[in-house]
């Protein structure tokens, strides 16, 4: 994304753990549910696309530790989050592109990737303009064959592979990709079971009603 304008890439330094935690969007097995279930909104634009789906020309299929550092160097930081979801750990990466600014989180199960989001931030919220061009970007690259009416930010794309992109207009805009369908279905089979095995506390039950 962008990559006609010049990066300044993040040189590691000592950090914070408590800042990257915090951004790190799959924290707990209903978080990893989520992220391999992304929802679509009713303005939702939803194509199957011809061209593989790609993040900075990685391929999403097989992508390894070693591939991501040799295109993008060592990551700002690395959570091991081992302690929560097994063999989970993710890469960070920082770089500012002009007036945008990226953070990029890359994510593992046991060595597979399977998950990267790319958090887009300018001085601070982006504007709808901003958000415009992202998402006309991401058009001109994967829909050129199909053309798209409205001016919806929220896109769901899937390749033949089964890899989906997909944005998130939130209090931030984030562009996510999902790797592969046979790698995410079978994590879904393997957490699906994750809510049966963790009941809710009675309190949580007495209140459902009211919500």
């Amino acid at each position: 994304m962008f990559s006609f304008l010049k990066s300044k890439k993040y040189k590691p330094t000592t950090v914070k753990s408590t800042y990257y935690i915090r951004e790190c969007l799959i924290h707990t097995s209903e978080d990893l549910i989520k992220i391999l279930n992304p929802k679509k909104g009713g303005d939702t634009i939803e194509e199957k696309v011809r061209d593989e789906i790609k993040f900075k020309d990685l391929p999403l299929l097989n992508l390894s530790e070693k591939m991501i550092i040799n295109a993008m160097e060592n990551p700002v930081y690395i959570h091991d989050n081992s302690e929560v979801i097994k063999g989970h750990r993710v890469l960070f990466y920082k770089e500012d592109v002009e007036f945008y600014r990226f953070l990029i989180q890359f994510h593992f199960i046991y060595n597979d990737f399977f998950f990267v989001s790319n958090k887009v931030s300018s001085s601070g919220m982006l504007s709808n303009n901003e958000k415009s061009k992202i998402v006309n970007q991401l058009k001109r690259k994967y829909l050129s064959d199909k053309p798209q009416k409205g001016d919806s930010f929220l896109l769901n794309l899937e390749d033949k592979n089964g890899s989906v992109l997909n944005t998130i207009d939130d209090v931030y805009f984030y562009v996510n990709y999902l790797s592969g369908i046979e790698l995410t279905n079978k994590l879904k089979q393997r957490y699906s079971d994750f809510n049966a095995d963790n009941p809710k506390p009675a309190f949580d039950e007495s209140i459902d009603k009211y919500f």
